[in-house]
């Protein structure tokens, strides 16, 4: 990521506003990578109906903010 920071996104950023100064903030909180082993995520819910999960999830549910 500093590579990617360094060799391409400053230097772009700095063609794209000449004479200002730019702020990158990055937010690499380890409590946003931590889910419990049941919680819904899309990446192991099944695409196709009747399918099996990777992972036993608890149930979930959706509400309308109508």
């Amino acid at each position: 990521m500093l590579k990617q920071l360094t060799e391409k996104t400053i230097p772009a950023f700095e063609k794209a506003f000449l004479g200002y100064q730019g702020l990158f903030a990055f937010d690499n909180a380890k409590i946003q990578q931590k889910y419990t082993s049941d919680s819904l995520q899309v990446g192991n819910m099944n695409l196709t109906p009747r399918g099996k999960n990777t992972l036993p999830m608890r149930p979930g549910y959706f509400k309308n903010a109508d």
